[in-house]
Parts: C-alpha cells; structure tokens; sequence
C-alpha cells in the first residue's frame, strides 16, 4: 500500500484556488464555533470549565486543554469563559484547514492517463472544501467547538496523527511526540492516533524492508523515546496540579473520565443513527462511494485507507462509554466525522466528474450547478448545529447559581455530600457566578484539599469534621454550635437524626440549618417567598434540548429538601416540596413513596430508607 508524488495543481491559478480555499475550509467552521460562544460554560461541561478557567485537578487526563486556551485567557476579550470557548473554536477552524488537507490530494491529479475525466483542479478544490465545511460544522463539531474544554484537541490529535502518516518525510520524532500528547489527551484518542501511524506498516514496501533489516540506531531510539515522553507532558500538568494548594479542588481519582467525561444526556443516539441525525445519509453514501473509490486506485490506497482507520476507531470505542451526544461528543466520534468528511469528498466529486465527462449539452455547466447544489449541504448543517445550540439554555447555569445559592446570607458555610453538585458549584465559581464569600465544605472527602482550607478558615467546622471522621453520624450540638456562628445551608441526609430535620428552613436549592429548633409556619413562609426563582429555573432547566444533567441535580437536590419536609412529619410543607419536584422528575420513585406514606400514616414517618 503505498502513495505516488504529490500532485501538481495543474494551472497556474491551482495554487490560488487551493489556499482559497483552504482559507474557506478554516474560517467556515471557525466563525459558526466562535458565533455559538458563550460567556458562561453549558453545565455539561463543567469539568472543562474547572481544569480551564480554575486550573484544577479533574484527572491527570485532557490537561492539554489549558495549554491550549491559556493565550486566549491573557487577552483582555470578554470573560475568562469566552476566552476558552473561542480557544476551541480556533482549534476547529484547524480541523477544517487539516481535513481540507487530507481530502485534497484524493481529488486533484493531473495525469489524464490515470483521472481522464477529471474537471479543473479548482473544482476539486471546491469539493474538498465544501466536504471538509460540512463535516466540521455538523452538531458535534460545533457543540464541542464552542464550548470550554471541549474535545476538539483530542480529535485535532488524531488529524495530526493521520497528516503525518502521509508525509513520508517528516522526522519519526514529530509522529512521536503527537502520539505521545494524545495519550496524554486521553487513553482511547491516542489508542487511535498510534493505530493510524502503524497503518503504513499494512504496506508491502515496507514490510519488506522491515525484513531487510532496516534497524534504528541508539541514537534514533533514543530521539523517539524523548519525543514520546515530551508529548506525554501534560501528564505531568495533572498531576502537578493535584499536588498543588488548589481553590476548587475535587474528590477525582487520577484516571477520572479516561474515557470521556461526563454530562451524557441518558437520551443518546447510537452510533448507526449517526447518518440519520448528524450527517446526513447523503453524505455518508458518498463517505463510503469514496473510500471504495479511494482503495482502489494505487497513488491514493494508503490514504485512503489512513482515512478509512480514524473513521473505524469510533465503533471500535463506541462499546466503552464514550459520549455520543446529543449534548456530548468524544474526540473518537469527532476524529471519524471529520475523516467520514474527506473520504465523502471523494463521492461528491465523482458525481461532478461523471456528470461533466457525460454525452448532453451543457455537461461542463452542469457540473459546475451541482457543485453549487453541493454547497447546500455545508449550510445545512451550520444550520442544525445553529438550531441544536439554540436549544441549550444561555441562562440555566445563572439560574442554577442564582437559584441554590444566590440568596444565601453573606459567609455561609455549605454542606455538599454529593460529588456532582460540587462539580456544578465549583464550575459556577470558575466562571464567575458563584459568590468568593461562601465556604463549601464536602462532606464525602474529608482528606481533600477543599475540605482542609473550610476547616482552616472557619475554626467551628472542627466538630462535625470529627463526627464525620469518626464515621459517626453529625450531631446536633455540632450543627447547632456551627449555626450559630456563621448560616449553615445543607442537603438534608435520610440517614440522619429526625429531630435535625426541626432545625431547617428551605432556602433556594438546600435548607438552612438553625441553631434552635423552627415551626411549620416559617417552613412554609420560606417555601412561598422564593416561588418566583423557582419558576425562572424551571423554566430554564426543562423543555426539550436542555441538559439533563443539570436537570439531574436539581431533582436531586429537591429530593433531598422533600425527604427533609418528610421527616418533620409536616404534610403541608412536603406537598409543596414535592411540588417543585415535579418538573424535574415527574415520575420520581422517591416522591411516590414520600405520598404513600403521608396517606397513610399520621405523624412523622421513617425515610431513612430513602435515596436522595
């Protein structure tokens, strides 16, 4: 398998057409990124949002994001958050000019013996541009694109990675170093980056001069082993930061999200519905018309067949859990769209070729209106991705914020015993809207950094650190104590002692905790006072297209306030409580358990059973 000289353009205006279009491949899905970028990250991306902007320790993995967006972040452009968004949209912009790159050669060349009816090499430079376009600007692309630390580095890796596989030329040290910085990306990305530069070993040329004994030197191995260990670099950023005096530190383990990270909408699409709802079953006939095409002719097999691996590595890797939309999209997919895009390049331009070579008047000019008919497909999915981002709310993380702590009194310390809403609250934090002034104190890690600077700074946490370090369950002197000193807000726990549950007030997303026991009356005033902030984030969090993680914590968090009512045995203030659960969780089997036992029980009732 091997792949003739470069094509020469042709006519003297080949080599203008072709940076033209080159420019066209860049600036295209570049402009439609940078217009979807927002001053505040999607809750989807919130662990994104903690390594970029809070530079903090979400796994040793995708640390090469902050390389990436740090130029951006010192520009004074807008918030830090749209400084990383914009970081991204560069980096799909990159994507394009690379995939235009890759798709390129497939169509131009020269010798009539070998493309009698090809058309003018800017023709095919139209085409590839236009396939690279569409392939980029699709919903994946762009959600990932415009979004703070989203995956288009990795998927930008694995272009590179196939770029280099054919350049002959290029150093062994360059293909090293960009396998080396994509297994530091992610385990799976560069598992497919290393797969693409062992598919010219597939060749016979060179398996036989592997055989004839062509060995590296000391020298050489030695060149290759530096550059591999170079690009695992970022490796060495993670695992710095984990070490160092973090703000917002979290409870990640050093391979957190090796596969991918979270914000999976649980409605996601399967890999063969891709054609169908991403690219288009148009443009995916043409992806494999080209590929065949591609594999068939000598001068063109090993890129083709380059193209055809990165193209692979999603299904392969489909079965291991990485995101695959509708909000969310692994480097792997990105990397095979973005390849499916130039082997589609291929189909397109034999449809133009085989149209102008054709025995009708006016073939030439024919050709030339289908290639114009062919621009339709970029538009089209600039337009889904448009309509797709459309969707997400703008202002559900300000809501969140707003909502669960945006009304907290000054200095408040707050419980959190859940990984997720830590993430959430920290995010917001990195982004700017949630107050300095609030001290978050996790509960489920007691050895983290977050935890020990709560203590540090607000000494009366030194009680219920010891209960909750002894592995007893808080007591009510050490909340109390706590309360008195500075607001207490908190999630209530089911396991917890009922007479705690006296001693809360609903407030926002969680319930103040008092220093003395309050009545059913100042529940209930609560509950009604903040009805307006839980319309405003109701109306931003459901609906059709929005992020169901975040929908996920919120029920959550009512969850937890609707057992806390429950326990008080007051049936007023856990009608509304499971109220406001509704929307969230419609058929929440929590809630209906909460309803039976109120029915038919008098009093308090047990929910140490239940699961917030």
């Amino acid at each position: 398998m091997t792949e003739g000289p470069p094509s020469n353009p042709g006519p003297s205006e080949s080599p203008r057409a072709r940076g033209l279009f080159g420019l066209a491949s860049f600036a295209g899905p570049l402009l439609v990124a940078a217009f979807g970028a927002r001053t505040v990250p999607d809750p989807a991306f919130d662990e994104g949002a903690l390594r970029v902007l809070g530079l903090s320790f979400t796994g040793v993995f995708r640390a090469l994001d902050v390389w990436v967006a740090a130029p951006l972040l010192a520009l004074p452009l807008g918030t830090r958050a749209l400084r990383a968004s914009l970081a991204c949209a560069l980096v799909t912009g990159a994507a394009g000019l690379l995939v235009y790159t890759l798709a390129a050669p497939l169509l131009v060349d020269p010798r009539p013996a070998r493309a009698p009816v090809a058309g003018p090499p800017r023709l095919a430079f139209a085409v590839a541009a236009l396939a690279a376009i569409t392939a980029l600007c699709t919903p994946p692309w762009q959600l990932e694109g415009s979004a703070v630390g989203g995956t288009v580095t990795g998927a930008c890796l694995v272009l590179v990675a196939a770029w280099l596989t054919l350049r002959p030329r290029t150093p062994a040290p360059w293909k090293f170093l960009v396998a080396g910085a994509a297994v530091a990306w992610e385990p799976l990305t560069g598992a497919i980056a290393v797969g693409v530069l062992l598919v010219p070993l597939t060749s016979r040329d060179t398996r036989a001069s592997l055989r004839a004994g062509v060995a590296c030197s000391a020298r050489q191995l030695a060149e290759r082993a530096l550059a591999f260990a170079l690009g695992l670099l970022p490796l060495a950023l993670g695992l710095a930061v984990k070490a160092g005096p973090e703000r917002l530190g979290t409870a990640a383990h050093l391979g957190e999200h090796a596969l991918g990270e979270g914000g999976v909408d649980p409605r996601a699409i399967p890999w063969k519905l891709l054609a169908r709802d991403e690219l288009g079953w148009l443009f995916v006939c043409a992806a494999v018309l080209g590929a065949a095409l591609g594999l068939r002719r000598r001068e063109t097999r090993l890129r083709a067949a380059v193209l055809l691996a990165v193209t692979l590595g999603y299904p392969l890797t489909y079965s291991l859990g990485v995101p695959h939309g509708p909000i969310r999209f692994g480097a792997p997919l990105l990397a095979a769209i973005a390849a499916t895009g130039a082997l589609a390049s291929v189909g397109l331009y034999e449809l133009v070729t085989r149209l102008r070579a054709a025995k009708v008047p006016f073939a030439p000019a024919s050709a030339a209106l289908l290639v114009v008919l062919e621009w339709t497909l970029p538009v089209r999915a600039a337009d889904d991705a448009l309509l797709r981002r459309a969707a997400l709310s703008r202002h559900a993380p300000y809501a969140f914020a707003t909502g669960a702590l945006g009304q907290a009194p000054p200095t408040s310390v707050v419980l959190l015993s859940d990984a997720r809403v830590l993430t959430r609250l920290q995010a917001a934090r990195a982004s700017g809207l949630l107050r300095d002034d609030l001290t978050l104190f996790p509960t489920f890690d007691l050895k983290g950094p977050l935890a020990r600077a709560a203590v540090n700074r607000e000494p009366k946490l030194a009680g219920l650190y010891r209960d909750l370090a002894l592995g007893t369950l808080p007591e009510e002197w050490s909340l109390s104590s706590l309360a008195s000193h500075r607001p207490l807000l908190l999630s209530y726990e089911p396991k917890w002692k009922p007479t705690l549950a006296k001693h809360l007030i609903p407030d926002g997303l969680f319930c103040r905790f008092e220093p003395e026991p309050q009545g059913v009356s100042d529940r209930r005033t609560s509950m009604d006072k903040s009805s307006k902030r839980k319309a405003l984030l109701a109306q931003e969090v459901t609906g059709a297209g929005r992020d169901a993680r975040l929908g996920q914590l919120m029920a959550h968090l009512l969850r937890g306030r609707a057992i806390a009512m429950g326990a008080t045995g007051e049936r007023d203030s856990l009608s509304k409580a499971l109220d406001e659960l509704r929307p969230y969780s419609p058929d929440d089997d929590v809630a209906s358990k909460l309803v039976r036992r109120m029915v038919t029980t008098r009093g308090p009732f047990p929910v140490d059973d239940l699961v917030p």
